[in-house]
């Protein structure tokens, strides 16, 4: 393809994203979100504190035929509701990730957004098995 080929195409390719941007679409895109949108001047700043995520709990240790151990989770992804804006407004739909199970009894079973950290340690491999979030 040549150069003047490529510069054609490519605003040919802008100027119909900016005429279907100024003819409506982008508004009825927005207008189709579930929920509608809140205004900013009522939602309180700086009230909630951010949250710093646990670490996720392992789900065990596998040993690989060479003899080095591999750090074992398992992890889903869900749906669900929780607590973003600030007290008085509802609980957001959010989604997160979660320990499905954990090596010792202590262990963190939640989901949360933001989701719980991996704390790998260097030169020890990872394994993570992704499950169906309804299997709990």
């Amino acid at each position: 393809m040549r150069r003047r080929s490529f510069l054609k195409i490519t605003a040919g390719t802008l100027a119909a994203f900016v005429a279907s941007a100024t003819g409506g679409f982008v508004k009825r895109a927005w207008a189709q979100i579930a929920g509608g949108m809140l205004d900013p001047a009522v939602v309180g700043k700086f009230q909630t504190s951010l949250l710093i995520p646990p670490v996720m709990p392992k789900a065990g240790m596998i040993r690989q035929s060479d003899g080095k151990n591999v750090d074992y989770y398992e992890i889903s992804l869900k749906q669900f509701q929780q607590q973003i804006l600030p007290a008085p407004l509802p609980p957001t739909t959010v989604w997160g990730y979660g320990a499905e199970a954990a090596r010792s009894k202590r262990g963190l079973l939640v989901h949360n957004a933001p989701s719980l950290t991996i704390e790998a340690h260097w030169n020890t491999p990872v394994r993570v098995k992704w499950t169906p979030a309804a299997s709990r």
